[in-house]
């Protein structure tokens, strides 16, 4: 299929990025699920089953706002300096940016900032290294990030549906199709 017109892939963006929150919300509610039944046994299990759920939802959560091929179905990411999402939202757009920059330079990539390590020299025969494991949390709240989440959720499939009534009335030849918006039928 060709390139949709961009008030279309516009509103397969945020179709997809309303999808991506509840991905993201349903790992930090699994968080919060295992941390409500921790038992101190399995406290290294319990470390790496939480990290890895945070670590999703921060991939999940960054998704859209990071550039993706689409084949001219969506626009390759949303950007936030031109919409509202963030209007009066001074909090939540620090912490958006906070999440965005943990995918990246923690998550997604070993940023030195994160993934550090250094040679011990304490008479070991060889080389010995430390490595300590980054820790992906600091400084994002739970119950802000599920903020924020659920902040952007609702604030795309709002947009989202925006633009599917005008699209609806600008291409009706289109809706319906595979990759666009689906009409009422």
């Amino acid at each position: 299929m060709n390139e949709l017109p961009i008030s279309m892939q516009e509103a397969n963006r945020f179709q997809l990025a309303f999808q991506d929150m509840r991905d993201a919300r349903g790992y930090l509610m699994a968080i919060l699920e295992l941390e409500s039944k921790h038992d101190s046994e399995s406290l290294e299990h319990f470390f790496m089953a939480t990290e890895g759920l945070f670590i999703a939802a921060l991939v999940c959560y960054s998704r859209s706002f990071v550039d993706s091929k689409s084949d001219g179905h969506a626009i390759p990411l949303i950007g936030i300096k031109n919409s509202q999402m963030f209007a009066n939202q001074k909090g939540l757009k620090s912490l958006h940016h906070k999440v965005l920059e943990r995918r990246q330079k923690a998550a997604a990539h070993s940023d030195w900032e994160f993934h550090q390590t250094d040679l011990v020299d304490d008479g070991y025969p060889g080389a010995l290294r430390r490595h300590p494991r980054p820790h992906y949390r600091r400084d994002i709240d739970i119950a802000d990030f599920f903020a924020l989440v659920d902040h952007v959720g609702q604030f795309c499939l709002h947009k989202g549906f925006e633009l599917d009534e005008e699209n609806r009335t600008t291409y009706p030849d289109l809706v319906g199709k595979v990759g666009v918006v689906r009409g009422n039928k």
